[in-house]
């Protein structure tokens, strides 16, 4: 019974809320969102996600919401600036 109740909760995927922010790595070769995810309350649930993982159905109308929005592009170069600029913290 137990092992069931496992292999269930493995199938569930989380649900996106919302999308945050954007960064590039490796000279723009990967893109990733920070992902806001249902039902998690704390900044410090949120994800950062390749787009790759945001193929689900909420995923792919938040991509194609914030990539129409016209802050997007700038916020995108805002965040690539901010990241060659400064020192990375781990």
């Amino acid at each position: 019974m137990g092992e069931e109740d496992d292999d269930e909760d493995d199938d569930e995927e989380d649900v996106i809320k919302t999308l945050h922010n954007v960064r590039h790595l490796y000279k723009g070769a990967v893109t990733e969102y920070l992902v806001e995810w249902v039902g998690y309350k704390n900044r410090s649930d949120w994800t950062w996600e390749p787009e790759m993982n945001l193929q689900s159905t909420e995923g792919k109308a938040l991509l194609a919401e914030v990539k129409r929005s016209s802050k997007w592009p700038e916020l995108s170069r805002i965040i690539l600036r901010n990241r060659m600029d400064s020192p990375q913290t781990t």
